[in-house]
């Protein structure tokens, strides 16, 4: 085993779960626009080598409706909207905008 140095200084991940079993889950809540808008400011923001922006599987989590997670905070959130992701970038991304470079 080796350790990676990649770079990244954020890790976001955003729950795309899907059930198919009648139970809630992520991916039915817009998780999949939450991901793509994220993932799209960070790409027109330049920081595509510093921020990671994942898709996930299960967070165990699905009863707090679209969920969340940034690193290095461990910040979790719950319910996340498309609305929402405009208090994500301000409070985890847009102080990268510039600086680092």
């Amino acid at each position: 085993m080796r350790r990676l140095e990649t770079g990244f200084e954020k890790l976001i991940l955003v729950c795309l779960n899907e059930r198919n079993d009648g139970r809630e889950c992520c991916h039915d809540r817009g998780s999949a626009q939450v991901h793509a808008t994220l993932k799209s400011w960070v790409k027109e923001h330049g920081l595509s080598r510093r921020v990671r922006i994942s898709k996930s599987g299960c967070l165990d989590q699905c009863s707090h409706g679209t969920t969340v997670l940034v690193l290095p905070e461990y910040h979790w959130y719950g319910d996340v909207t498309l609305e929402d992701t405009d208090r994500i970038i301000a409070d985890h991304l847009q102080s990268l905008v510039g600086a680092g470079e």
